[in-house]
């Protein structure tokens, strides 16, 4: 099995897409999706970039099938793409913390 059939099978999103995040994180979607591809970086920031893209787009479709997203699932997969920024300390992640306003500011 191939890498992009790998992600295919998990995600809903379309071929341009996956191309471009995977040529921006150097992830050769034609290669074998072996346990050495799958637990590389360049695979996990490509992972981490298909959860932010789904966490913007709410509504999807492919194959007939569709889903919304609801906020808190979006939220959560904002976080979850974020976690993977963080470990591989890459620039996309966002470090925005969430909290109330108050005198320390």
């Amino acid at each position: 099995m191939k890498v992009i059939d790998t992600l295919k099978q998990i995600y809903p999103v379309p071929n341009a897409i996956l191309n471009r995040m995977a040529l921006v994180r150097g992830l050769d979607l034609e290669t074998a999706a072996t346990a050495e591809v799958l637990t590389s970086d360049s695979y996990k920031l490509t992972d981490a970039d298909i959860l932010m893209w789904l966490s913007t787009t709410p509504d999807i479709s492919q194959s007939g099938i569709s889903f919304t997203l609801n906020a808190d699932k979006c939220k959560y997969l904002k976080e979850q793409a974020n976690k993977v920024y963080k470990d591989l300390n890459d620039s996309a992640f966002s470090g925005v913390v969430y909290g109330f306003k108050g005198s320390k500011l």
